[in-house]
């Protein structure tokens, strides 16, 4: 069943079906928790709008410490459309690029959480890696397709501060490499199912954003974020050196089931 969960003993936890991946920070959280309207600028490039979201299993272990650490394991199908994913590009006379076989996405976190007086700090570190098969033949200005293997290294960290029972002071942080290496196609926009060249590519990328959010009570709340993707070395294309965003929230909650927002990027 999707989201069916089972708890073992000794700190053992498996779930199965569609579930939000617990890679970095962000991605495991639905946006309705998001302290602003939209993903940060390197996790919405890295791996789109929707973030990591499949089918597959999880396999989580919390060690038996004082301090809670928690190392997990996933294999999932691998369809995100952003960077990963295994279906075959072409038609059955016209093959640019054979599927791979899925599941074909894996994943691995290590997360730990500890408190100092009434400031908790939560920091993790992940890594993903799963086959390619990116599909823009029907890209207007410029139809092509990637084959091979992507990875991304990542670390967060987040700090909770809390001034009484509403009142919290909340920064978070998150960072992400990714390296993708394969084959590019140029595809003919008079027949996308032939591909008129190829070149060997690399993508090496880096990024990230930081968070500052206060709650003044449980009806107000203001934030700031800096997003900055500082490292484009992309083969064969001429991306600017660092690409930076900057963002402010206001946000009033009227009552514990709605949510006004004033946000500018």
């Amino acid at each position: 069943l999707p989201g069916a969960d089972g708890a073992g003993g000794h700190g053992f936890r498996l779930r199965g079906g569609k579930l939000l991946s617990e890679f970095g920070r962000q991605n495991s959280q639905h946006h309705h928790f998001w302290d602003f309207g939209s993903a940060g600028l390197v996790n919405e490039a890295f791996l789109g709008s929707h973030g990591i979201n499949e089918v597959g299993a999880q396999l989580q272990w919390v060690a038996p410490t004082e301090t809670y650490l928690m190392v997990g394991a996933e294999l999932l199908q691998g369809t995100n459309e952003a960077m990963f994913g295994n279906a075959q590009i072409g038609g059955e006379d016209a093959v640019i690029a054979e599927a791979k076989r899925a599941p074909s996405l894996y994943v691995g976190y290590v997360k730990s959480s500890f408190d100092i007086g009434s400031t908790t700090i939560l920091p993790g570190i992940s890594y993903i890696y799963g086959s390619s098969r990116l599909d823009h033949r029907e890209d207007e200005e410029n139809p092509h397709a990637f084959a091979g293997d992507s990875s991304i290294y990542a670390a967060d960290l987040t700090v909770k501060h809390y001034f009484d029972s509403y009142s919290f002071l909340t920064w978070q942080s998150e960072w992400m490499m990714r390296n993708m290496e394969g084959t590019q196609y140029k595809v003919d926009p008079a027949d996308i199912n032939v591909a008129t060249s190829q070149a060997e590519i690399t993508k090496k990328q880096a990024g990230y954003y930081t968070q500052l959010v206060y709650a003044y009570d449980q009806n107000w709340r203001v934030g700031a974020r800096y997003d900055s993707i500082y490292q484009n070395d992309v083969t064969a294309q001429d991306l600017p050196e660092d690409m930076k965003r900057y963002s402010a929230m206001l946000e009033y909650h009227p009552s514990e089931f709605s949510r006004i927002r004033l946000e500018y990027n």
